[in-house]
C-alpha cells in the first residue's frame, strides 16, 4: 500500500514536472512570439511612420496657384504669354530637388484621383498632352520634338504600368482655333489638328480637349483633367499654374 501511496506521489511529481516542463515550453515560445511580433510591429511602425512622413513631405494642396495669366478673364496675347513673363517656354516651376505640391484632379467620368493617395502604391509620372499640339502627333519627329507622340507614351506606359502610374493631364490647348492665341508666344498658331477654341470652362474641356484625347490614349494611361471653374471661378488650371507651362 505504501509503496502504491509512494509511486503515486512520485508519478503526481513527476507529472507536475513534466507539466511544468511543458508550461515553460510554452510560456517561452509565447514569450519567443511575442518578442517577433514586438520586434515586427517595431519595424512596420517604423516602416509605416518613415513611409507616412515621407507622403507627407508633398507640399500641401494650398500651395497650388489657383490661376496663372489671368486667364480665363483674360486670354493669351502678346503681353499675356509664358515667353513674356519668363522670358523662355515651357516654363519648369517645380525642377529636380523641390517638393511636389499635393493635387487632387477627376478623370473624365468623374472619379477623383489625389496625388499622394497614389504614391501609397507607385511611383507617378505626369506627362501633359493636348489634342492641339503638333508634338503630341510626333510632327516633326526627326527634330527637337523627337519620341513625342501620343504612341511613345502609349508604348510606355503599356510596357511599364505595373511599376508605375501614368498620369495624363489636360491642361489649356496650346494652339487653338483662331481667334483665341498660344499660350508660348501669344500669337495666334493654327495648324492641322486646330479644330476648336481654347476651352473657358470644365464642360468645354471635356467635350472637346478630353474627348479628342481619349481616342488616342492607352488604356493603362489615367487621364486627369485640370480645374476650369471660369472666370468668377477659384481654381483655373491649378496644376499647369504650379508644376510646369508649356505645350505638348
Amino acid at each position: 500500500m505504501s509503496t502504491l501511496v509512494i509511486y503515486c506521489r512520485v508519478s503526481d511529481i513527476l507529472y507536475v514536472v513534466q507539466v511544468q516542463k511543458q508550461v515553460k515550453s510554452i510560456l517561452s515560445a509565447v514569450w519567443k512570439m511575442v518578442g517577433r511580433i514586438s520586434m515586427w510591429g517595431i519595424i512596420g511602425f517604423i516602416l509605416y511612420t518613415t513611409r507616412k512622413l515621407s507622403f507627407a513631405s508633398l507640399l500641401p494642396t494650398s500651395h497650388l496657384n489657383s490661376s496663372c495669366y489671368s486667364f480665363p478673364i483674360a486670354d493669351y496675347g502678346y503681353f499675356n504669354n509664358i515667353k513674356y513673363q519668363f522670358g523662355t517656354s515651357p516654363f519648369i516651376h517645380l525642377t529636380k530637388g523641390l517638393t511636389a505640391i499635393d493635387f487632387s484632379l477627376s478623370d473624365p467620368h468623374g472619379k477623383e484621383y489625389t496625388l499622394s493617395t497614389l504614391l501609397h502604391t507607385k511611383p507617378v509620372l505626369m506627362v501633359w498632352g493636348h489634342y492641339t499640339c503638333p508634338a503630341y502627333h510626333n510632327y516633326k519627329a526627326d527634330s527637337f520634338y523627337s519620341n513625342c507622340g501620343y504612341m511613345y507614351e502609349n508604348d510606355l506606359a503599356d510596357r511599364y504600368h505595373d511599376k508605375v502610374h501614368f498620369l495624363h493631364i489636360i491642361s489649356a490647348e496650346p494652339h487653338p482655333m483662331f481667334p483665341h492665341a498660344n499660350f508660348d508666344h501669344g500669337l495666334v498658331r493654327m495648324n492641322f489638328w486646330s479644330t476648336y477654341g481654347q476651352p473657358q470652362t470644365y464642360k468645354e474641356r471635356l467635350i472637346n480637349s478630353v474627348a479628342k484625347v481619349q481616342e488616342l490614349t492607352s488604356n493603362h494611361i489615367t487621364i486627369l483633367v485640370d480645374k476650369l471653374d471660369g472666370p468668377k471661378g477659384r481654381y483655373n488650371n491649378p496644376v499647369w499654374c504650379s508644376y510646369a507651362n508649356g505645350a505638348r
